[in-house]
């Protein structure tokens, strides 16, 4: 017998996001990453981050002078923004998670670069336009 094949459901989201707090990110990785929302479209339901990991993969992220959190030795952030629908975002909300006030001009640098799509706001745009595949 073969098994039944799972379809990727859109999740529920319960929280509304809001600007300059880090949410998780869903963004293809497999728990995601924190990300900080730097600007939000709710009529559109997009939402554009900015993400950050602790380990520098493959020497693509840039490194902050100061970390995020407590917790963590060193901080890095990725190269591209994520532009992404409500369902790319988690409802895991980082309280305790900031950027310092010397690493806010690297991050602003960041987000005005082109930003990599989320899987569901891609699907959005497939539909809209089947000749666009989402990452244009």
């Amino acid at each position: 017998m073969s098994k039944k094949r799972k379809r990727n459901k859109r999740p529920i989201s319960t929280i509304r996001l809001e600007i300059d707090n880090f949410y998780n990110v869903h963004d293809g990785s497999r728990y995601g990453h924190p990300g900080k929302i730097t600007n939000a479209d709710y009529l559109r339901d997009e939402y554009k981050s900015v993400l950050t990991e602790t380990k520098n993969a493959n020497n693509k992220n840039i490194p902050l002078h100061h970390p995020t959190d407590e917790r963590v030795k060193q901080s890095f952030i990725k190269p591209r923004p994520f532009l992404g629908s409500r369902s790319d975002y988690g409802d895991k909300h980082y309280q305790d998670m900031a950027f310092h006030p010397e690493d806010e001009l690297i991050v602003k640098i960041v987000n005005n670069r082109k930003p990599i799509l989320g899987k569901w706001l891609k699907k959005r745009y497939k539909k809209k336009n089947p000749s666009i595949d989402g990452t244009k």
